[in-house]
């Protein structure tokens, strides 16, 4: 996982068109029990999820 992809602020998961087959860029919104999947995962791998986004962790 590409940790600049996901935005919990916008709730949408993005896939820049690098990292596509057609080359075109994909937006996923993400559902409530995804966001707290991933809130949970990140949290085990030691990662502050209080920000709203993703970028905001280096």
């Amino acid at each position: 996982m590409h940790r600049d992809r996901p935005d919990f602020g916008t709730r949408i998961w993005s896939i820049p068109a690098a990292g596509m087959k057609l080359g075109r860029a994909h937006h996923v919104p993400m559902s409530d029990p995804a966001i707290e999947e991933l809130r949970d995962m990140l949290a085990q791998q030691g990662i502050d999820v209080s920000c709203e986004t993703i970028n905001a962790w280096t």
